[in-house]
């Protein structure tokens, strides 16, 4: 089964973990899919997908929450381990919250950070690893992996495509009412199988600013450069970006 190495790896830290400040749980899922008609509209599922999950959440004294989550699935009728995450959240030290994953988990593009509603960016299933921390004044996140695609309804079977990401984000808060944001991303794509796709390569990076003019509005500035590769392409191209609102 691929990926042993991955569980070898959760059972050494499960290992060296402290005793446990708070009670944690365990929980146990069994669940099975059925499917039928055209393989075209399908899309390439299969007739019977069954799911078995195993889900661990430990608080503890020294390592802030201990997650983990695991499920068996199968895949060209041969089982296999489906979506599997091992996470630590909350881990205080030196001034900051942190966040550490591993596995099979889920990236949602900053853009969202800045709060305007008619502003959309999908959320991205990656299988990779990331790690955040946030404070009173400073704020970082690095995500990467590679993009993946979920083969059933219980989001259990992520098969992994051949789209690599980066994304990196920080911001500081200079001042109570001032914050400045820096932002940078890497995409690469081979083979996304049965979905196309334009852009084969893809870099940006920008930076943007937070007024809080007063405690109930916010003015926000962002500008941020793209330069990229169209799919059998040989030249890359270059295009700014800028956004100005309030909210």
């Amino acid at each position: 089964m691929r990926r042993s190495w991955w569980i070898l790896t959760i059972a050494v830290l499960l290992a060296a973990a402290p005793a446990a400040a708070q009670q944690g749980s365990v929980q146990v899922v069994a669940a099975g899919q059925l499917s039928t008609g055209d393989p075209m509209r399908t899309g390439g599922q299969q007739g019977y997908q069954p799911d078995f999950g195993l889900s661990w959440f430990q608080p503890t004294t020294r390592w802030g929450t201990l997650t983990f989550d695991a499920h068996a699935v199968r895949s060209n009728k041969d089982p296999r381990l489906g979506r599997a995450l091992f996470a630590v959240r909350d881990l205080k030290t030196h001034g900051l919250s942190w966040n550490f994953s591993a596995g099979d988990t889920a990236y949602t593009p900053f853009l969202s950070d800045y709060g305007f509603n008619n502003l959309f960016a999908p959320q991205v299933t990656f299988r990779g690893g990331s790690i955040s921390a946030a404070g009173g004044n400073t704020s970082l996140s690095v995500t990467a992996g590679r993009v993946t695609v979920l083969r059933d309804l219980f989001a259990a079977n992520a098969e992994a495509l051949g789209q690599s990401l980066f994304v990196a984000r920080a911001g500081q808060k200079l001042t109570r009412w001032f914050e400045v944001v820096a932002h940078a991303s890497r995409v690469r794509t081979q083979d996304l199988k049965e979905f196309n796709y334009l852009i084969e390569s893809g870099d940006d990076v920008g930076a943007g600013v937070r007024v809080n003019a007063t405690k109930t509005l916010q003015i926000i500035a962002d500008a941020g450069l793209t330069s990229y590769r169209r799919k059998d392409a040989t030249n890359w191209e270059q295009k700014p970006s800028l956004l100005v609102g309030a909210r």
